[in-house]
């Protein structure tokens, strides 16, 4: 299986390299997107610290389940919460939380 892998693996990547440059290219672009350009609230900024956190480590894990958990716990941390926003006596929308979570993620 591992040799099988290898060469798939490798055939793959070779097919996709093109997909992949674009991508990075894209990347690239949106390096200095901000919370403002997504419409989402100054006060989730400080979410944002512990999730990249978290999100830094989903390689360490090697299976599904354990990647999805680690997503699960990067999505909790992003969307908790602030002090500011439970003092906020208008009623939250949803609207803002996905654009808080594609963020940087």
């Amino acid at each position: 299986m591992n040799v099988v892998h290898k060469h798939l693996f490798a055939t793959i990547t070779n097919c996709m390299k093109r997909y992949d440059s674009n991508l990075n290219k894209k990347n690239r672009n949106l390096v200095d997107t901000r919370l403002e350009n997504l419409h989402v609230r100054a006060e989730y900024e400080e979410n944002l610290l512990g999730s990249r956190k978290e999100l830094s480590k989903l390689n360490d894990f090697s299976t599904p389940l354990e990647r999805l958990q680690c997503l699960r716990h990067v999505v909790t941390l992003r969307t908790r919460p602030v002090e500011a926003a439970k003092s906020d006596d208008s009623k939250r929308d949803g609207g803002y939380l996905l654009d808080l979570v594609e963020y940087r993620l």
